[in-house]
């Protein structure tokens, strides 16, 4: 593949996706027709084709790619104790640096995440990502780190369609 073919794939794939989640800002995935996709990223339907399936394709992609980047920023964080994290927050009485680090990451993608959030299957998979995260040693019940996660995802859902 030549550097150019390379350059136009890479240029090509954030135009469908920010079509796309344009659309979704509107209408629901199923109302969203591939057609409407090209015309909104302004390239033909054949390209399209070469980078996705179908929309269901392009929807998993970006949620794919969503979750993956959340865990990574996670795990990057050196997490090792939701017990020890608040503890180190109470003492010091500042925001954390892995709390800094999850909400630039969403903010970072503020037009995905606050598409992506409302959906539920998106939402499960975020509070499955974050519960396991919070109770990566097995010492919380489940129903405490579902509460926080969830707790998570109605103040990032207010924060990012607040208007102001």
């Amino acid at each position: 593949m030549s550097r150019k073919t390379m350059k136009k794939k890479t240029a090509t794939k954030p135009l469908i996706r920010n079509a796309f989640i344009t659309l979704l800002k509107e209408k629901s995935l199923e109302d969203i027709t591939v057609h409407e996709i090209v015309e909104k990223a302004l390239i033909n339907r054949s390209t399209f084709y070469l980078h996705y399936k179908d929309k269901y394709d392009l929807y998993d992609a970006i949620v794919d790619d969503l979750l993956l980047d959340i865990s990574k920023t996670l795990e990057e964080a050196n997490f090792h104790s939701f017990e020890k994290l608040l503890n180190d927050y109470y003492n010091q009485n500042k925001p954390l640096d892995i709390t800094i680090q999850f909400l630039e990451h969403i903010d970072a993608n503020a037009d995905c995440y606050s598409v992506l959030l409302i959906q539920r299957d998106f939402q499960k998979q975020f509070i499955d990502i974050v519960s396991n995260f919070i109770n990566s040693n097995g010492s919380l019940p489940r129903i405490i780190t579902n509460h926080i996660a969830y707790g998570s995802i109605g103040t990032i859902i207010e924060w990012l369609t607040k208007d102001t």
